[in-house]
């Protein structure tokens, strides 16, 4: 991380995440003088979308949002590879750098030049989360991660290579996945393989059909799916909130595990998390003969 050399008349030290706190002690810094003080973001929830059309990316596309500065240790040729393995998204990379005309030879190499938008240095980031599907953070090495918070401030969903700020930051979440029973191995599939160009293609094109397919059960059986930014869509069933929680405990009799909000209106929905095709099957052979049975 860090020469600890130029630190040396301090007294104490700051890390901003837990692993560069540990790192600092293995060094010999005496560990009672090095804390850990996490970072924020801005809250970036509520702005404007940007205007789609005018940064090149139509408007039935998935709209993959990437930032940071055209860096190796940024990652973003990995991107650029999965892009080839993802016919039907448009990715968009924010920020400037000593990569730039590489990354655009390898766009152009790889085929998908047609779908890779430079944007150069931007300080509307707050307007581009609000216009992108999803947010990629691809780095090699990346000791905190701002981009992710900042992500996570637009309610954007978030998908990251396992460098060890991210890596800390999804970690953080043990508790609440915990909580819903799923636990960690649904949380390393958060987290793409560290360089792994077809993990990430993987990741991404399971995220966006897995969302698609909630809309489109949701839409046969006669239910809403609400525009989703987020690992799960939120279903409308169209009544109020006792009809959505029976609908959720005859799910659970079926065997697929939903939840719903707990505060009205909201609760007239149940909330769907995205999965393996297998899961959606399930989801697809359930849902009517749940609806069925509150007939």
């Amino acid at each position: 991380y860090y020469d600890l050399r130029y630190y040396a008349g301090f007294d104490h030290l700051v890390g901003n995440t837990r692993g560069i706190v540990e790192w600092v002690a293995r060094q010999g810094w005496p560990r009672a003088r090095v804390h850990h003080l996490p970072n924020f973001a801005p809250d970036l929830a509520g702005a404007a979308p940007a205007d789609r059309a005018a940064l090149g990316v139509p408007a039935d596309a998935l709209f993959v949002l990437t930032m940071g500065r055209l860096h190796p240790n940024k990652g973003f040729d990995v991107l650029i590879e999965a892009l080839a393995h993802l016919p039907d998204v448009v990715v968009a990379i924010a920020g400037e750098g000593e990569q730039r005309a590489a990354l655009t030879a390898l766009a152009q190499q790889r085929g998908v030049d047609g779908r890779v938008r430079f944007l150069g240095w931007r300080d509307d980031q707050a307007r581009l989360l609000a216009a992108c599907d999803l947010f990629v953070c691809p780095s090699r090495h990346e000791p905190l991660g701002n981009v992710v918070l900042e992500a996570w401030s637009a309610a954007r969903p978030v998908v990251a290579a396992s460098s060890p700020g991210p890596a800390e930051l999804i970690a953080g979440f043990d508790r609440i996945r915990n909580h819903f029973g799923i636990g960690r191995i649904a949380q390393a599939g958060a987290l793409a393989a560290l360089g792994d160009a077809d993990w990430l293609a993987h990741v991404l094109a399971e995220t966006a059909a897995a969302r698609a397919r909630i809309a489109a059960i949701a839409r046969d059986n006669g239910l809403a799916a609400l525009p989703s930014a987020t690992n799960f869509v939120a279903v409308d069933c169209g009544r109020d909130g006792a009809f959505a929680r029976a609908l959720l405990e005859a799910l659970a009799q079926e065997g697929i595990f939903v939840r719903m909000p707990g505060v009205a209106p909201m609760d007239r929905c149940i909330r769907v998390s995205c999965g393996p095709e297998p899961e959606m099957a399930a989801l697809a052979e359930a849902l009517p003969r749940a609806l069925g049975a509150l007939c």
